[in-house]
Formats: C-alpha cells, structure tokens, sequence
C-alpha cells in the first residue's frame, strides 16, 4: 500500500490525462495520497487514503462544499488502484455537463444531494424512512 500511495500522483495524472489534454485542467496540488487539479472553472480532488479509500470530488471552483459536488467512491480489492481512477474517469465523462461546469448541473446537483443528507440523517434519528438506495441521478 505504501508503494501505491508513493505513486499515487503518478498514477491521477495519467489515468486522469484526458482532463489536461481536453478540459484545460492542470495539477495546482500533488502529494503523496492526494492530487488537486483545476481549469478555469471546476476543480478535481483526488484523495487515496491508505486503507484503501479513493475519493474523487469535482466541483465549481469557489463552491467547494462535499454537497455541492461530484463524487466517486471505490475501494481497493476486487480492483486495483489503477482500475479505480479509470472508472472515476469513465464516470465522469458520462455525463457532459459534468466537465463543462454547467452551472444547472451543478445546481441541481447540490439540491439532489442536500435532499439526500436530509432523508438520510432523517432515517438515522428514527424520525423518517428508509431512503431510495438508488444513485442520484447525474
């Protein structure tokens, strides 16, 4: 794992090539477990926590808030690091409002999420259903 975290930065930068080569982005931030990106307008948080986590946040530069995001989850196991950022990348090319920064995306996004924390710390206090497990919609 520690091998895996050394390269880590590495590894972003390549899986996530397209982001430079087709969006205009650039690494601002790089260090072992983390990678930060930026274009004029979205930035791109990629964090490998040791244990296995890899988290991908995109985001509208200057509404950086977890709610107001895009994000990937996997963890290492049946896939490897590497396989993980290239369905981090897959995914966010799916949908082309994502990488365009369409503020509509974004906004409708953060309420489709904000929506879902309330179901959900309603759920956990006892005092509402169970959420739809379904994905937001993109």
């Amino acid at each position: 794992m520690r091998e895996e975290l050394a390269k880590f930065p590495e590894m972003v930068l390549e899986k996530f090539a397209f982001l430079v080569r087709d969006y205009g982005f650039r690494a601002v931030g790089e260090e072992a477990g983390l990678v930060r990106m930026e274009s004029p307008t979205l930035g791109v948080l990629t964090v490998f926590d040791p244990r296995g986590e890899l988290d991908v946040w995109v985001f509208r530069l200057g509404s950086e808030s977890p709610l107001d995001s895009w994000t990937y989850t996997g963890m290492t196991g049946r896939a490897s690091l590497p396989r993980l950022l290239e369905i981090a990348a897959e995914q966010m090319r799916d949908d082309p409002r994502l990488l365009q920064g369409d503020p509509t995306f974004f906004s409708r996004l953060g309420a489709d999420n904000r929506r879902r924390s309330h179901e959900l710390t309603a759920w956990a206090s006892g005092k509402g259903p169970r959420p739809d497990t379904r994905k937001l919609p993109g």
